[in-house]
């Protein structure tokens, strides 16, 4: 769980970078690790590689699972398969101006995905997890995303009120089972 969390305190680090640009939609951050290989992360944990990270940079462009999967080396493309994609907000499962990102992750065929909150959005709110679950990948939800997640949204009054209270029923979702 250490690792989890420390991950996802970086998700929400590089969601911070789409401040100025990614509303209306939220600030999002994505980070992959493989723990199937010997080199450890910087740092005294030896935890796992970082093969790839990113952020929703602007409205309209590629998430940020997106641009955590194109930062991958082609070199480290065989590692995804025992890799963990960390991401701050449920994956998307529509078509918007993007395609769905849990049909990119589960493309790519990582064998887990953390996500720190449920996306209140109608058009998501657990499809992503669903989706990526039932295609044989281990989806766990929830963790310090939870508390960060309501400021990573348009930061305008109104906004802030509207989906910290979808935020909220998100939450009593994953506490009572259904995703």
């Amino acid at each position: 769980m250490f690792d989890d969390e420390k991950y996802m305190w970086r998700c929400i680090q590089l969601a911070e970078n789409g401040r100025q640009n990614a509303r209306p939609n939220p600030m999002v951050g994505a980070v992959i690790v493989s723990k199937g290989n010997s080199l450890p992360l910087q740092g005294e944990d030896g935890g796992g590689l970082i093969l790839g990270e990113g952020y929703h940079v602007r409205c309209g462009e590629g998430h940020a699972e997106v641009n955590a999967f194109a930062s991958v080396r082609p070199e480290d493309e065989p590692l995804l398969k025992d890799a963990t994609i960390y991401v701050s907000l449920e994956p998307c499962a529509h078509y918007g101006k993007t395609p769905p990102c849990c049909d990119l992750i589960i493309r790519k065929g990582v064998r887990r995905v953390v996500v720190g909150c449920v996306d209140p959005f109608a058009e998501v709110q657990g499809r992503g997890i669903q989706k990526i679950r039932e295609a044989g990948i281990d989806v766990t939800v929830g963790g310090c995303a939870q508390r960060k997640m309501p400021s990573l949204w348009d930061a305008s009054p109104m906004s802030v009120n509207i989906r910290s209270s979808l935020f909220v029923r998100g939450a009593e979702r994953i506490r009572s089972g259904l995703c």
